[in-house]
């Protein structure tokens, strides 16, 4: 009798560690779909976006944006769950001891210049005329892929840095642009 309750309980034993497995077999079939067909990562973030207001500018770009305060620029905006930045810094023309006949290739040649990025070479949108440079640096052992761009008001150039990480710059890069693009100075 000792014996077949012993039987009983290793069968009993074995079929609740199979009914586990199979929990964690549909669990884990049923994530694989969902990641499947709602996909995953920055690529789909960036399909979802909303348009961000301040006092200096509005611009649209993906959701889940936070504003934070970070010292020496006049906006971060973060989502720390896909790593994506954007940095943006107001310098007057009288700060950089420059007149406002300084175009914004001629003050993102200065930026180039003053930062030594050599790879930084002013590019050009077609479609919309937008003068922008990229360049990548690593920050805590991560290599970041950065969009920069600059807009130009009355009194002074405004700096737009957005940063994401290099594995995910190309597959996003035209998003990024149309995030630029969509920047409205007030």
């Amino acid at each position: 009798m000792l014996q077949l309750c012993s039987r009983v309980s290793d069968n009993l034993m074995r079929i609740k560690d199979m009914k586990m497995k199979k929990g964690l077999m549909k669990f884990g079939i049923v994530m694989f779909l969902t990641l499947s067909l709602v996909g995953c990562g920055l690529g789909n973030a960036f399909n979802s976006s909303r348009v961000y207001e301040t006092e200096d500018f509005s611009i649209e770009m993906m959701t889940g944006m936070t504003k934070v305060d970070y010292e020496g620029y006049n906006y971060l905006f973060q989502n720390l769950s896909e790593e994506t930045m954007i940095l943006v810094l107001e310098e007057s023309f009288e700060f950089i001891g420059i007149d406002d006949s300084y175009t914004i290739e001629d003050y993102l040649g200065m930026v180039i210049q003053a930062n030594g990025l050599a790879e930084g070479s002013i590019m050009k949108d077609e479609a919309t005329g937008l003068s922008y440079v990229t360049f990548e640096s690593t920050v805590e052992g991560e290599s970041y892929s950065y969009l920069m761009f600059a807009t130009k008001t009355d009194t002074s150039f405004w700096l737009f840095q957005i940063g994401c990480l290099t594995a995910d710059y190309t597959e996003n890069q035209a998003t990024l642009l149309e995030w630029a693009n969509s920047v409205v100075m007030k």
